[in-house]
């Protein structure tokens, strides 16, 4: 669809909407319930990747109501602080805290184009140039409200809106057949291992030391910025948490740093076939098998990695993600504020190991499914390729 902006009106986000700030009835605990009659008590936890947000794990008791702020399916909520500025549609009546602002709907939008036009980085850059904070970045009405946007009449709004819905829908799609394609290799290892926690096949159980290497960074020592360079060019890679997609690990989005500290820990230099486990923060225990990668590579503090590995290195990397694992892993980190584990704890580990022949075929068996995801990975690549580019014809 051609359109010609230059006809586009121009206005402040004040201008257009009733933009107002959320609320928090104090002490929080003593106001929720359990209660069907108790009003949603939206929170940022309640949000997905999809654009709604549709339902709501908590709520309040009405006496409540009158100490937060009330809102309604339609209008568009935005995160005002830490993971500021991203927009979500409200599917569902409830009520909303101070981290949020809501944008009441405006008669005269698609809301669908309104979230499209909040969601673009032209309109996110110029947030991000009001926010303030020295350590978390926040958006207030006043600096939402300042914000010049531009827009077309009504019926181009739709069908813009509609045309990105498209793309959305063709990208949720991609994804949705990834997901569909891992819970296939998740179920073909239970039909062939069995559940590892009951280990009702009765397999040799191992240490994982027996069956690998296992090194990390001593401590949590992190980079300075001066160990960052701009590009592959003057470094090496340094993977982050970031960098895990199911089992895999994407290289998209890298950092960069200086050959000088690749050089000073060796036994932490990546290379295909190596695993990688999360050992600190929310996503500890997460894990990824280094495959294709493009550049030499290390890991930063929050990695452990394991060489030198003695089984199929396919099978082990899913038997890392089993609830097997995480029931050891949850019983290292213990209470911690920051969960984290060691070198030594995952030493300690033990598995049930199947015959390697065994672990062989299920590789086999997950890499033609592996091909399978690889297709589907370029198709949405693509998809999202296109619905930037239309975003920034658009909104640009």
């Amino acid at each position: 669809m051609k359109v010609d902006k230059t006809k586009w009106e121009k206005k402040t986000l004040g201008e257009i909407c009733s933009i107002k700030r959320g609320a928090s009835p104090r002490p929080i605990k003593k106001f929720i319930t359990d209660a069907q009659e108790g009003v949603n008590w939206i929170k940022i936890g309640d949000t997905g990747e999809s654009k709604y947000i549709s339902s709501c794990k908590e709520r309040i008791i009405p006496e409540g109501v009158s100490k937060s702020r009330f809102v309604r399916k339609g209008d568009l909520l935005l995160s005002n602080s830490m993971s500021f500025g991203h927009p979500y549609i409200l599917n569902v009546d409830g009520c909303i805290h101070d981290g949020w602002l809501v944008l009441e709907k405006p008669t005269s939008f698609d809301t669908n184009f309104m979230y499209y036009l909040l969601s673009s980085d032209k309109t996110y850059k110029e947030f991000s140039k009001r926010a303030k904070g020295a350590v978390v970045n926040n958006l207030n009405i006043e600096l939402v409200s300042s914000v010049l946007v531009s827009y077309p009449p009504l019926s181009e709004q739709s069908a813009i809106a509609s045309e990105l819905d498209n793309l959305q829908t063709v990208i949720d799609g991609y994804k949705a057949q990834l997901a569909d394609l891992d819970a296939l290799a998740q179920s073909v290892f239970l039909e062939m291992f069995g559940d590892p926690v009951a280990n009702d096949k009765g397999w040799e159980t191992n240490l994982l030391s027996e069956k690998c290497k296992i090194f990390g960074r001593i401590g949590f020592r992190g980079y300075t910025k001066n160990d960052f360079v701009d590009t592959s060019k003057d470094g090496c890679i340094t993977l982050s948490p970031s960098n895990i997609d199911g089992l895999s690990v994407t290289y998209e989005k890298c950092s960069y740093i200086t050959w000088h500290k690749y050089d000073e820990s060796p036994e932490i230099q990546i290379f295909n076939g190596d695993i990688l486990v999360v050992k600190t923060g929310s996503s500890y225990g997460k894990c990824a098998l280094v495959r294709n990668l493009p550049h030499p590579a290390t890991i930063n503090p929050q990695f452990v990695v394991l060489k030198q590995v003695k089984c199929n290195n396919v099978f082990l990397v899913f038997l890392l993600a089993t609830k097997h694992a995480k029931n050891q892993y949850d019983s290292f980190v213990g209470g911690a504020a920051i969960p984290t584990f060691s070198q030594a704890n995952m030493r300690k580990m033990t598995f049930p190991f199947p015959p390697l022949p065994l672990q062989t075929q299920f590789a086999s068996r997950v890499e033609a499914i592996e091909k399978q995801k690889e297709q589907i990975r370029q198709q949405l690549k693509d998809a999202e390729t296109l619905m930037a580019e239309r975003m920034q014809y658009y909104f640009g």
